[in-house]
């Protein structure tokens, strides 16, 4: 089977997998969360303390702008998107063993390196997109 239908008829499974469950339907909507608050709230966080003068004030000569990078980064590592697609899929696939839908795919068309690469790739490729999604 060729990897473009097995992702198109495996995606609607997932789809359908991930839509049954608040959880994972609330933790891909967690990643759109973050990165609306990336975008607005730091930079209003921003304007907050140096209207204040708390950032920069007398003895901080930086302001919270020039940490953007680095909280940026932090958010991308270690909250976001690989942590959170991880998880999905690793939920997903736990369900898939209780429902035995391993032994199911031993018997279909599709070979286990195919499933396997799936199982792999898909989750790496929605991590590299949210990344990127989060860091503009």
């Amino acid at each position: 089977m060729q990897m473009t239908k097995l992702i198109g008829k495996l995606g609607r499974n997932d789809a359908r997998l991930i839509s049954r469950d608040s959880f994972l339907v609330f933790m891909f909507v967690f990643v759109a969360i973050l990165a609306v608050v990336i975008r607005v709230a730091l930079p209003a966080l921003n304007n907050l303390l140096a209207e204040n003068g708390i950032l920069p004030n007398e003895t901080i000569t930086q302001s919270l702008a020039d940490f953007f990078p680095m909280l940026v980064s932090y958010v991308i590592m270690y909250t976001s998107s690989g942590v959170l697609v991880g998880t999905i899929f690793g939920f997903m696939l736990l369900d898939e063993k209780d429902d035995n839908t391993i032994k199911a795919i031993m018997v279909t068309p599709v070979s286990l390196d195919q499933y396997l690469l799936y199982r792999i790739g898909l989750p790496a490729t929605l991590a590299f997109i949210f990344n990127i999604a989060l860091i503009l």
